[in-house]
């Protein structure tokens, strides 16, 4: 056999992202590539293949293409689990591919999944990518989707001690803490270095800090300023968003004549310009705070104030704060002792 041709129909979005939606194309492979046996290293040279066909629009996703200009992985385990024939590969970044490498439509369990990945990620294996190899019952669901029996998927589950335990899995662990470890120090060096290298900033003849690089860099100088009550302007941070989101609610007012905002959305950037990369909703935004602009178009007019600007886009109107323009701020060469 070297062809499969599947017929699928796509209903909507599983609430884990099974199946990913058919207008994105990248989404499916990358579905197709980790969680189903197309992904498998057994298929890599061959010329297997799904077809899809939806509504007016057709595409083939070969095997092959899935591993495209992907370095083969390290094969970490390949033997027997407790009765389960399993191949355990080594994976980049943050990859967790759990998948059945037997030719056909099966998918390991959502909650196997999530407990083969949990065993393996306190075992020291934070990315991997684990194969089943042999053939195992399965049942079968809507729309011709096959599965693993409950009892069968906890067995498996249930497998994992022998296979964490193997000094196979313990080595590839160790030698996995140790890269990340080089990797960790490596960029802790690269650190240090960009920051004998960095501009010192001053309030006035007052170190302050280095140079920022980053958004972080910006919102720690800004908050140093704040701290030492050294802004020209009246602002108290209030509180501060999670991962996503506006970055901080406060209080501010700009000058006497402006009325006083109270518990409002501030968003912080390093450069203006990815404010507009970052496509937050301007509705959302009462003021923006940036170390510097680089971003010069008509929709940002200036002030009298030479730290100050007004963005003017779709309505709104948005005050635009740039720390190196503050009063008293200034860069020099070299770092302070």
């Amino acid at each position: 056999m070297n062809r499969a041709t599947h017929f699928v129909k796509l209903i909507g979005a599983h609430p884990h992202g099974i199946p990913p939606e058919f207008t994105n194309s990248r989404a499916i492979c990358e579905f197709l590539r980790h969680r189903t046996w197309l992904g498998s290293e057994d298929y890599r040279d061959s010329s297997l293949a799904v077809s899809f066909s939806v509504l007016t629009k057709e595409w083939q996703i070969s095997a092959r293409s899935l591993h495209e200009d992907e370095e083969r992985p390290e094969l970490v385990w390949d033997g027997s689990a407790n009765g389960h024939h399993v191949r355990l590969w080594t994976a980049k970044g943050n990859q967790r591919n759990i998948r059945h490498s037997v030719f056909g439509g099966i998918q390991v369990p959502f909650q196997t999944r999530t407990a083969i990945a949990a065993s393996l990620t306190k075992a020291g294996l934070a990315s991997f990518t684990f194969e089943l190899i042999d053939r195992h019952q399965v049942d079968w669901g809507v729309l011709g989707t096959t599965t693993m029996p409950p009892k069968q998927a906890s067995k498996l589950e249930g497998s994992l001690d022998a296979l964490l335990e193997s000094d196979e899995v313990q080595a590839c662990a160790e030698r996995r803490r140790v890269s990340r470890r080089i990797e960790a120090m490596k960029r802790l060096n690269e650190r240090m270095d960009a920051a004998r290298n960095a501009k010192s900033v001053f309030l006035n003849d007052v170190f302050i800090g280095l140079e920022p690089k980053s958004e972080a860099g910006a919102i720690a100088l800004f908050h140093k300023l704040e701290g030492m009550n050294a802004l020209p302007f009246e602002y108290c941070s209030r509180a501060w968003a999670g991962a996503e989101g506006i970055d901080e609610l406060a209080d501010f007012q700009l000058d006497n004549l402006s009325l006083k905002q109270t518990d409002v959305p501030v968003e912080f950037e390093f450069d203006l310009h990815n404010f507009f990369l970052h496509d937050h909703p301007l509705e959302q935004v009462k003021l923006i705070i940036c170390w510097t602009s680089s971003w010069k178009r008509e929709e940002l007019a200036s002030t009298e104030k030479p730290w100050l600007f007004t963005l003017q886009r779709d309505g709104h109107k948005i005050p635009v704060v740039t720390i190196s323009s503050l009063p008293g701020i200034s860069l020099s060469s070299g770092v302070v002792k």
